[in-house]
């Protein structure tokens, strides 16, 4: 699985986007609106654990896709692209951070919440 992790100044941006709009499911008489759940994790923090603040201010978003997507892979609100396969197989930051605009060196220093079940990623304090 690839996991995308993008940021954007807020819910509604994310829903006109494009590219990650496709996967907000519109309001029907069936239901309310909502994100793809079998795909994404809205509404996710990344915090600095020394401090434990957010990282950004922004409204971050998961994509999980089974394979990689182009349109997600070079999409400007991206933040992280990373096979969750290659994490869970023990494979370092190298091998399985397929994109990221922070710095290598800051991960560890960073939590996701929340991810997906099953993933293991090394960044601090993921499960």
């Amino acid at each position: 699985m690839i996991d995308y992790l993008l940021s954007f100044t807020d819910e509604p941006t994310a829903q006109a986007d494009p590219v990650v709009g496709a996967y907000w499911v519109p309001a029907s008489p069936d239901g309310p609106g909502q994100w793809r759940g079998d795909v994404c994790i809205p509404g996710v923090v990344v915090t600095v654990i020394a401090t434990g603040q957010a990282y950004n201010s922004n409204w971050n978003l998961i994509v999980s896709q089974t394979a990689t997507n182009a349109a997600l892979a070079a999409h400007p609100a991206l933040v992280l692209a990373a096979n969750r396969d290659l994490a869970n197989a023990g494979q370092p930051p190298d091998v399985f951070i397929l994109s990221s605009v922070v710095p290598a060196s800051e991960w560890p220093a960073l939590q996701i919440s929340p991810v997906f079940a099953g993933s293991d990623y090394p960044f601090g304090g993921s499960p």
